[in-house]
């Protein structure tokens, strides 16, 4: 971490410890942190850390579970053109200290269905995301986005087998509505011993032609389809 992000760090980790419940009260959760986003060196410590790649947990947990947090957010991505990537790159790797928690995603309605600011490319991201290092509810926004583009295809091309399998056993709401739409015929061959894996197996088939499903599960890497 660069400095102006321990220093800010630090101050946060006096007010509220990682994984803390605290972030499930909006307004006990508000009244904390709210008046720190208009001191100029928390911003700058802000800035820092999206732009560094840093980890601080506390950081992002600021500024997605408070409600000044969360609208200076949508300030840097949408009036100042900060790249999505230094929003998701947090989101997906910094989150491992608040996966206990399982707190809801306040921003889920923005990722999933909001504007270019929003925009995240798909080869680019759902190879990397890990349910364990990402924040509660991040990765069933980044997929509901693509459900909601009809473009489920990218999310099954693009994210590890084992990644959907790991998913399917451990959040199946993610992949729910698509689970719903396989095939019998193909479901029918799924073994209880790796069903989990299968079923994932049989979301790329489903979601994927022939051929690339058939890379797809051999382990060739998939191809870039915009």
């Amino acid at each position: 971490m660069s400095g102006s992000t321990i220093v800010l760090d630090r101050a946060l980790a006096k007010i509220f410890a990682k994984n803390d419940a605290i972030v499930l009260d909006q307004e006990a959760f508000d009244s904390k942190v709210n008046d720190l986003l208009s001191k100029r060196a928390v911003k700058d410590g802000i800035r820092t850390y999206l732009a560094n790649h840093g980890t601080s947990p506390r950081v992002m947990a600021l500024l997605i579970y408070s409600t000044r947090g969360r609208e200076h957010l949508k300030d840097l991505l949408v009036n100042h053109s900060m790249p999505s990537s230094r929003l998701y790159d947090p989101l997906v790797f910094d989150g491992f200290s608040w996966i206990n928690l399982k707190a809801p995603l306040p921003i889920h309605e923005e990722i999933a269905s909001g504007g270019t600011a929003w925009a995240f490319k798909p080869h680019e991201w759902f190879d990397k995301v890990d349910r364990l290092t990402a924040f509660p509810g991040v990765i069933a926004a980044m997929v509901d986005r693509y459900r909601r583009l009809g473009r489920m295809d990218q999310v099954f091309r693009h994210m590890r087998i084992a990644m959907v399998a790991d998913l399917l056993e451990h959040e199946p709401e993610i992949f729910a509505p698509e689970v719903a739409k396989v095939d019998k015929s193909l479901t029918d061959l799924i073994k209880e011993s790796n069903k989990f894996y299968d079923m994932g197996i049989c979301l790329v088939r489903t979601y994927l032609d022939q051929n690339e499903a058939i890379s797809k599960v051999l382990g060739s890497k998939p191809i870039q389809r915009d």
